[in-house]
């Protein structure tokens, strides 16, 4: 894994490379940071929400 940091970029983003013996995977998000901390993404909240249902739900679908 590799963290680089770029304060002159206005999106946080992650990407995922992925080798294989059988196939390449490339995948990259760029998430909107929030109006009021730079420091961290529209998503986050979300997650947050997301993860908080999941814990009470009594269905679980995936990991």
């Amino acid at each position: 894994m590799k963290v680089w940091t770029n304060p002159g970029i206005t999106r946080n983003t992650h990407s995922i490379h992925v080798v294989s013996d059988s196939a390449l995977l490339t995948a990259s998000i760029e998430n909107l940071p929030m109006v009021n901390n730079s420091r961290s993404s529209r998503i986050t909240a979300a997650s947050i929400v997301s993860c908080l249902r999941r814990l009470g739900a009594s269905l679980r679908v995936g990991t």
